[in-house]
């Protein structure tokens, strides 16, 4: 399984960018794919690599959250804590179309990669 959260952000505020080099969240985030052609307020956190992979070969905007994010109690923490794969779909306010695609997305990403791990212990059996 995995935990999938939603959260609406607004234009100009808190997106991808705010975990580029040299922002505020940089020391949060082990590795950033940005599209850019996406709009920077429409993007994925995840704490799993399978999951960063995924959807940057998908070309969605997504950052990777670092083993070293400080503990400021959220949820994303704790996941990467308890080996819990975690993705956070943020959107824009007023982006439906897209948040409903990153959704749909994010939905069929855990269902593949669940799929594709059933498969490597059946074959292990």
């Amino acid at each position: 399984g995995a935990i999938i959260a939603l959260h609406n952000n607004y234009e100009g505020g808190f997106s991808i960018l705010s975990y580029t080099k040299g922002n505020y969240l940089e020391n949060c985030a082990a590795d950033v794919f940005f599209n850019p052609e996406m709009d920077p307020d429409n993007f994925v956190f995840v704490t799993d690599r399978r999951f960063f992979n995924f959807l940057k070969q998908r070309q969605i905007n997504v950052v990777l959250q670092s083993p070293t994010a400080p503990d400021d109690g959220s949820l994303s923490v704790y996941c990467m804590h308890a080996n819990i794969p975690y993705a956070n779909i943020e959107a824009q306010h007023g982006h439906l179309d897209e948040n409903y695609r990153m959704i749909v997305l994010v939905a069929d990403m855990v269902e593949h990669i669940q799929r594709s791990l059933r498969r490597v212990l059946t074959k292990n059996r």
